[in-house]
């Protein structure tokens, strides 16, 4: 790298960290802006077509500024979705023993109300054919916290991940059915997903087809 590089790279270095005090100066959380931006753009249309350009004229920054943050939109869409599923996973990190969350209606109650919080984003999500990065977070909040606190009494990780795929994968083929369908009972659906991932597939089935 030659010295040109280098301070070309130490300039930016120092304009970042000034209009990042700045911000903060201001009490302004640019990323917050950015996100609500990236929702109302990715409302209209899919995220191929949101240009970084379009984005900053809608948040009401420069290119700059979103470079100060964010790689490109792709890490904002993640950002925007940990964001949704924030509350999810500060609850699912304050579990000492996870088994309690498959016993009872505890993670009914716990996700049912981010979903229902949450709702039109979630939706947008389903409307692009993107949901599969709702099932990814959720997946790795799980397994972060069964490392943190279970790590030793696992059994077979191989399967664990198996079982965690195939229920969200199933989870998320009911919500988008229920969208095309026009969304009726949001209660309903969610108490379906929980009692057919309570019972199992085939204990649900052999009870319907008495």
């Amino acid at each position: 790298m030659t010295s040109i590089d280098n301070n070309m790279k130490n300039v930016h270095f120092v304009i970042k960290f000034y209009s990042e005090s700045e911000e903060r100066m201001k009490g302004i959380d640019t990323e917050k802006e950015f996100q609500t931006a990236f929702w109302k753009c990715y409302e209209k249309e899919p995220l191929e077509k949101i240009s970084v350009g379009k984005l900053c004229q809608s948040a009401g920054y420069n290119r700059s500024t979103f470079y100060n943050h964010f790689t490109d939109i792709y890490e904002l869409r993640e950002k925007c979705v940990d964001e949704m599923l924030e509350p999810v996973k500060a609850k699912i990190m304050d579990i000492e023993d996870i088994k309690m969350l498959f016993y009872g209606n505890a993670a009914e109650l716990m996700i049912s109300g981010n979903f229902l919080k949450n709702n039109k984003h979630i939706e947008t999500l389903f409307k692009w054919h993107d949901e599969y990065i709702l099932g990814d977070r959720i997946k790795n909040n799980l397994m972060m916290c069964v490392m943190t606190h279970h790590k030793e009494t696992i059994s077979d990780m191989e399967k664990l991940e198996i079982v965690l795929d195939y229920q969200l994968s199933g989870a998320l083929g009911v919500i988008r059915n229920w969208y095309n369908k026009g969304k009726h009972s949001e209660g309903d659906m969610l108490k379906g997903i929980f009692e057919i991932a309570s019972k199992g597939v085939f204990n649900a089935l052999r009870e319907i087809l008495k």
